[in-house]
């Protein structure tokens, strides 16, 4: 009986040890979905973060982008006026060109026309000397 009373004894212990591998076991399975659960929802914030600055960045590259499409055209815009420019001083640089060539001409002619007063001059000079003269053998 005693045997037998061992046995049975052996026998409860045997199920209560395995009773608590299974509670235990359950706990573990339970403690694994835990840290899945865990592991899920970091990885879940983390992509939510990531998400969040790829947003982030996504917005200031198209604020950099707009930026440089402002920048750009502004270049365009100065590279025109600066072509205008030239084009202005080309115009300013033939007149000017033209405008001393004129005054070329100009002074070949006033140098013409002092010429041409000169010897006009000398003609009135010879002219009134010669009269002068023929003045004199009248008065003889």
């Amino acid at each position: 009986k005693e045997m037998c009373g061992n046995i049975e004894e052996l026998e409860q212990e045997l199920r209560s040890v395995h009773e608590s591998k299974e509670r235990l076991e359950q706990q573990l399975k339970i403690k694994h979905l835990e840290l899945e659960n865990l592991v899920n929802e970091a990885s879940i914030g983390a992509s939510v973060e990531l998400n969040q600055e790829l947003v982030h960045a996504n917005v200031r590259t198209m604020e950099f982008e707009e930026e440089l499409t402002r920048v750009n055209k502004k270049t365009e815009e100065l590279k025109l006026e600066v072509m205008q420019s030239n084009l202005r001083i080309a115009a300013m640089e033939e007149a000017m060109s033209d405008s001393k060539g004129e005054t070329d001409e100009l002074k070949l002619s006033l140098s013409g026309a002092n010429g041409i007063i000169h010897g006009l001059e000398q003609d009135v000079s010879d002219a009134t000397e010669k009269i002068h003269t023929l003045e004199q053998a009248l008065s003889c």
